[in-house]
């Protein structure tokens, strides 16, 4: 299963109504599937505007005829912390009018880390 993959709970901020949601990514047989949920709405399939997305992810969904642009660089779990994306999003409007918003998208189902990625845990140790 790829790093990637699993559902992120986003959180925008800086528009008057913030198109808030679930970002899903699967992967079956090599081909990797995206999906943006609004909160309360339906899933919207969508296919990333960069070439290699990975550690970076662009895409863009119409939610309430207003289109975003999410970009967003990606953070591996570590400490403790679930795997994100974050970065900006913008409603596509020309400048003036354009509003730039922040987002941050956290893994919400986080895989396991394998067995030897786990940190060795003390209680584990037998008394000498």
């Amino acid at each position: 299963m790829p790093v990637h993959d699993g559902n992120y709970s986003c959180t925008v901020t800086g528009f008057t109504s913030n198109p808030n949601g679930t970002l899903s990514i699967s992967t079956s047989n090599g081909t990797t599937s995206y999906s943006y949920t609004p909160t309360g709405g339906s899933a919207i399939a969508f296919t990333p505007n960069n070439q290699n997305p990975g550690n970076d992810l662009q895409f863009s969904v119409t939610i309430s005829s207003v289109t975003y642009n999410f970009n967003g660089a990606y953070t591996p779990a570590q400490g403790g912390n679930n795997a994100k994306y974050a970065g900006s999003v913008n409603d596509g409007h020309p400048s003036p009018r354009a509003v730039t918003g922040n987002w941050t998208a956290t893994q919400t189902n986080p895989m396991p880390m394998p067995e030897e990625a786990r940190p060795p845990h003390a209680h584990h140790k037998k008394a000498v």
